[in-house]
């Protein structure tokens, strides 16, 4: 234990006899102790995955981008690699607006016990399933005629 702590531990105990000779209530909640934060190994069920975005987008450089379009340098790590535990809503805002999506896009929900796990969770929209394919290598081996569908499909699109 630290000092502080110690300290903080006896005070403690020196107010709560006062409390209980004067039967007054006020010194208790300034003396609360420091609270543990959460522990570092915490499974978090909602995630940034800003990856598959990059990837869909064909942004090969996330960190430089996410710089390039005005976030510190710190955040932008934090948010190319996903190691986020909160987030401003205006960063939020801006992401969506350079990388042209919705926050249900950028967020992905794993269920951490069974209970959660049901089919009506209103999380199970932003769920991504464990099938993942990769664009490029399913039109590689698309025939031309196909290809050709698909970019006709796509100009046709709003």
């Amino acid at each position: 234990m630290t000092f502080y702590y110690i300290r903080l531990l006896i005070f403690k105990k020196i107010f709560t006899c006062v409390d209980k000779i004067y039967n007054k209530t006020k010194f208790l909640p300034l003396l609360s102790l420091p609270q543990k934060s959460q522990p570092s190994n915490h499974i978090l069920m909602l995630n940034l995955n800003l990856q598959r975005i990059f990837k869909a987008r064909g942004i090969e450089q996330p960190y430089k981008f996410l710089v390039k379009n005005g976030f510190v340098p710190f955040t932008a790590h934090k948010y190319k690699n996903g190691k986020v535990e909160q987030m401003r809503l205006d960063h939020i805002e801006q992401l969506c607006t350079v990388l042209n999506c919705t926050p249900n896009d950028m967020f992905e929900w794993t269920p951490t016990d069974l209970f959660d796990d049901r089919k009506d969770h209103p999380l199970q929209k932003i769920r991504r399933k464990e099938k993942k394919m990769e664009i490029n290598h399913l039109l590689s081996k698309m025939s031309l005629d196909k290809l050709e569908e698909i970019e006709k499909f796509l100009n046709e699109m709003p």
